[in-house]
Formats: structure tokens, C-alpha cells, sequence
């Protein structure tokens, strides 16, 4: 059966006014990842190669092979990292860090899910002159974002071997998909009244003070406060959506967990070399990483 059309949104002015299907708190189920020997190999990995890294020049970096783990030894362990007696001491702290990653990863991952059930429920569709606002945000933040890795979007796709069909494709999903979940927030936002006054702005965006008055002012000066008190709003609806969730875990099997890294290993042995610095494997039809394949390990 064809997907029934959805009505416009009300318009005043320059914004569009959504409504849900319900506004009862959302169900989700959320995967634990699993953290296995190759996660904790992922991480070992990493480990050692900031570690060499850190005393290499950049002409040396570029030619750069890394000890592999089945290649330490406790000698090299304890002399380069002080503190820990042993391989496998490393590991185990390695693999402490990992669990205690995985968990709040699987927190924060509450979010995403509460906004996709929240978005499911949205009555109206949205406008295609919305669309293409968000769509432009995307497309301007992934200019940024390659920008400090000093790319272009064309080097990117060159890199990557993608399309510009491709890659127009892929945003145009994302941006259907973001603004189908702003939508869905701020009917719920509507819903429950939510304002969020100036003294709340800096707690609501997540900064300190001194840096949301930077922006405050900022977006004053552009016009754009407007839109800042919008994605406060946002950000407190969606907290309320998050704390008020029925949500259940479901820890990721061993077949799972086994599939998970072999696809992201398969994604780093074909990744352009830009990506493989600290890349996370973010698909959106791939298996999500572990903590084990991202980066940011401190040994204490």
C-alpha cells in the first residue's frame, strides 16, 4: 500500500507549527556493545601509535609501521608506559576503559533513538523550502568539518571513490531526516510550552558563560537569536523526551560483536588515509563501533 500523503504544516510568519500522533513517552530498545579481544586489540593499537607517534617527526610519521600487538612484549610495556607491569595489564586496563566507554556511549545513543520515535510520530510533512534549509546546513558544516582536515568537498569525494549522485543522495536523506526530527521536537516543545529564558541559554547550549555570551552576542548581532532560542528550546525538549523514554537494553551477541568488527576493519582497510586518522566508522548502513574503535585513551 502507497504511504499516505501528509498534510502541510501551519504556517505564521517564518515558522512552521507541527503536530504528533501522541505525546506520551517513546519506547526504544538500545544495543550494548559487546567489548571483545579485537576491540581491545583496536585499542592497543591506537594506544601504541599515539604513543610512538608523539616522538616522531612529521617525515618520519608518514613512513611510520606500528608494532603490532602480538608483538609486544612485558619489557618494552613497562618501560614505555609507567606504571604498567605487563601486556597484559595494559589490556585489562584497556579493556576497563572500554566498558565504561561503551556505557556512556550506549547513554548518549538514547538520544538518536528517542528522536527517530519521536519523528515517526510527526503528522505533517515537512515543506520542501525547510528541506532544503537543512540541507544546507549540512552541506555547509561538512565543507567545515573537511576544511580543518585541509580538504575540499571535491577532494573528499575523490578520496572516498563516491559520486557527486552519491553524495547528493546521502544528504539529501540526512537533511530529510534531521529536519523530519526538529520537526517532531518542536511540536513536542509546543506541546509542554517549553521556553528557554536568556540566564538558561548558556546551560541549555552546554558552554560555560563566558563562551554562550560570545555566541549570544554573536547571533544577535547576525539576526539570529531567534534561531539560537530555537535550538535551546531543542536541546530541553529533547532531554525531557530522553528522561521520560521507556527504554530497554539488549546487549550485542558474540555473532554480532564479530560482524560489528569485521566490517569496520573492512571499512579501515578501504577508507581514504584521511579517514583512518581517528575514524569511527560513522555509516549510516554500517554496524555502529565500540568504544574499542574510536580513539581517546588515557592509562591511568
Amino acid at each position: 500500500m502507497a504511504d499516505l500523503i501528509k498534510p502541510e504544516p501551519l504556517r505564521l510568519g517564518d515558522r512552521y507549527y507541527y503536530t504528533l500522533t501522541s505525546y506520551d513517552p517513546v519506547s526504544i530498545e538500545v544495543r550494548v556493545p559487546r567489548v571483545t579481544d579485537q576491540d581491545v586489540d583496536f585499542a592497543l593499537r591506537e594506544v601504541i601509535a599515539e604513543h610512538e607517534a608523539a616522538h616522531m617527526s612529521p617525515e618520519q610519521l608518514a613512513e611510520a609501521q606500528f608494532t603490532a600487538p602480538a608483538d609486544l612484549t612485558d619489557e618494552w610495556v613497562a618501560q614505555e608506559f609507567p606504571g604498567v607491569t605487563s601486556v597484559a595489564s595494559l589490556r585489562d586496563q584497556l579493556r576497563r576503559q572500554l566498558e565504561q566507554m561503551n556505557s556512556q556511549a550506549t547513554e548518549q545513543s538514547k538520544a538518536a533513538q528517542c528522536a527517530e520515535a519521536l519523528a515517526k510520530r510527526l503528522v505533517q510533512q515537512v515543506p520542501a523550502d525547510e528541506l532544503a534549509r537543512t540541507r544546507a546546513a549540512l552541506q555547509q558544516r561538512m565543507a567545515a568539518d573537511l576544511a580543518r582536515e585541509g580538504l575540499t568537498v571535491s577532494d573528499f569525494m575523490r578520496q572516498a571513490g563516491m559520486q557527486q549522485l552519491s553524495l547528493d543522495a546521502m544528504l539529501d536523506e540526512q537533511s530529510r531526516t534531521m529536519a523530519e526530527q526538529n520537526a517532531a521536537i518542536d511540536a513536542f516543545a509546543q506541546e509542554r510550552k517549553l521556553k528557554v529564558e536568556d540566564d538558561e541559554l548558556p546551560q541549555a547550549l552546554g558552554m560555560g558563560m563566558s563562551e554562550a555570551n560570545d555566541l549570544i552576542e554573536q547571533a544577535r548581532e547576525a539576526g539570529q537569536l531567534e534561531m539560537l532560542r530555537q535550538m535551546a528550546v531543542r536541546v530541553k525538549a529533547m532531554r525531557i523526551v530522553v528522561t521520560e523514554c521507556s527504554c530497554s537494553y539488549q546487549m550485542e551477541s558474540a555473532e554480532e560483536a564479530a560482524a560489528r568488527v569485521a566490517e569496520f576493519q573492512r571499512m579501515l582497510d578501504n577508507a581514504p588515509a584521511f579517514l583512518k586518522r581517528g575514524a569511527t566508522a560513522d555509516a549510516s548502513d554500517a554496524p555502529q563501533p565500540s568504544a574499542g574503535e574510536q580513539r581517546g585513551f588515557k592509562l591511568v
